[in-house]
């Protein structure tokens, strides 16, 4: 089960993002795949989840970083792309796939 969706505080917005070690992925033009070989699934990202999953893997992006690429790589109002992007975070670290 997910964990709830809580606002990211100013802390939390300056760490790096990264995927965990053991987490294999595969980008298909505008998908990517994730596979956690630890629980056996694999999870299919749309064209928002893969951008952002690219600078996941970069481990060189805070949240911050990721929250303006989205607004202006996505033309999307900056309370929806904060809300869309903590919830997608909290989704990939409560089932261990980044580390924030």
């Amino acid at each position: 089960m997910a964990k709830p969706t809580q606002p990211l505080s100013n802390d939390d917005r300056a760490l790096i993002l990264t995927p965990n070690t053991y987490v294999v992925s595969r980008t298909m033009g505008a998908q990517t795949l994730i596979l956690d070989p630890t629980r056996d699934e694999i999870r299919q990202l749309n064209e928002v989840g893969t951008f952002i999953w690219s600078m996941i893997l970069k481990s060189e992006y805070t949240k911050d970083d990721v929250l303006n690429a989205v607004i202006q790589n996505f033309e999307t109002p900056s309370d929806v792309a904060l809300a869309d992007l903590e919830e997608f975070l909290n989704e990939l670290d409560s089932v261990s796939l980044i580390r924030m």
